[in-house]
């Protein structure tokens, strides 16, 4: 027997997370926010709530999720502007300089680094 609404299941679907470096372009979509925290080296509140713009930017980068409106193609990555990203999205965020940014993320991976290192053990050379 099938039921319309809320299902039982205590599993949520993941949320698709795009990644955006201080430069404002998109550098990766991850398939979920967990992922997406374990190779950023940040926690999955972090991106959760960068993602919702209570932060402007996380260790450097920039976190959005995916809107169900609009479409991600592999030719988008190292091309797409955050900007653009948002303007498609109907959403009204605030940046910061580009150079304060990398400093964010330049100083979190010298506290960091070495503590947050995914456990497959990919290389900050990865983004």
């Amino acid at each position: 027997m099938k039921h319309k609404g809320k299902s039982s299941s205590s599993f949520r679907h993941p949320k698709q997370v795009l990644l955006f470096g201080h430069t404002r372009i998109l550098v990766a979509v991850f398939k979920s926010m967990q992922s997406c925290a374990e190779i950023t080296g940040t926690s999955v509140k972090t991106v959760s709530r960068a993602c919702k713009g209570e932060y402007a930017q996380a260790a450097g980068f920039y976190f959005r999720r995916l809107h169900p409106d609009v479409e991600i193609e592999m030719a988008d990555l190292d091309t797409l502007p955050l900007e653009e990203y948002d303007r498609l999205c109907g959403e009204v965020r605030r940046y910061l300089p580009k150079e304060t940014v990398k400093a964010f993320r330049e100083k979190f991976e010298q506290t960091y680094g070495h503590k947050k290192k995914p456990r497959w053990g990919l290389t900050d050379n990865y983004f």
